[in-house]
């Protein structure tokens, strides 16, 4: 079952982190079938990254037109990350001990988040964010999320998604090799984040996740080197 595998990899092979997609086999990552699955991450206090996969290997439904590969690639992604990353944020209310890292910056969420909270509590049909209390409790719970910084190389991008997160939620990432460490640095001064952040971004945010208090400094330039 995944159970046991995640508990293989993360006790016997000693794995840092899980990675999953965005869905399984047509179902949201929060569905019920997952229970007992969340429930071993939960005991574990797991680390998940968590990346679009779904609608381009044809097993997200209710997405037509995703069949074409360039666009399920970007915008699809950048839609199927957003609600993954919404969907979970009411499942880890259950599940507090998970970690979650949501890949290339929660997608097209940090541009919609608003309109979604104007929405919360005003909506009349079944939702899985009816039980938040208030759309500032989303928020709450998704700043409790991690997120990679690859995208795309648009300095509006970062400005957003350090608005929505805080700056101290964001993670290095470049989607190497179609991106370069280099070009991730340069993505990151382009949207205005200063060294100091940058610096926050590529070295403490992870270690501070990853590493217990005592873990040294990750180095920025063996990153801007590369």
């Amino acid at each position: 079952s995944a159970s046991a595998e995640a508990a293989c990899c993360l006790d016997s092979i000693g794995l840092s982190a899980l990675y999953v997609g965005c869905s399984a086999l047509g179902k949201p990552l929060d569905h019920p079938d997952f229970s007992d699955f969340w429930a071993e991450l939960d005991r574990r206090d797991a680390i998940v990254y968590v990346h679009p996969g779904g609608i381009v290997a044809g097993t997200e439904p209710g997405l037509a037109g995703m069949d074409d590969t360039l666009i399920a690639v970007t915008i699809g992604s950048a839609a199927e990350i957003a609600t993954a990353a919404l969907r979970l944020a009411a499942m880890c209310r259950k599940y507090r001990r998970v970690r979650p890292i949501i890949g290339l910056l929660g997608g097209s969420l940090p541009f919609l988040l608003q309109r979604c909270l104007s929405i919360v509590g005003k909506w009349p049909f079944p939702t899985v964010l009816a039980d938040f209390g208030s759309p500032e409790d989303v928020v709450a719970e998704l700043r409790r999320f991690h997120y990679e910084i690859n995208l795309l190389p648009d300095p509006h991008v970062i400005a957003s998604a350090r608005r929505a997160y805080g700056i101290d939620r964001l993670l290095f990432g470049s989607d190497s090799p179609s991106g370069t460490p280099a070009s991730a640095i340069a993505f990151l001064e382009a949207g205005g984040v200063t060294t100091a952040e940058i610096e926050t971004i590529v070295a403490d945010n992870a270690t501070a996740l990853f590493c217990p208090p005592a873990a040294s400094r990750l180095d920025r330039s063996a990153f801007a080197a590369q």
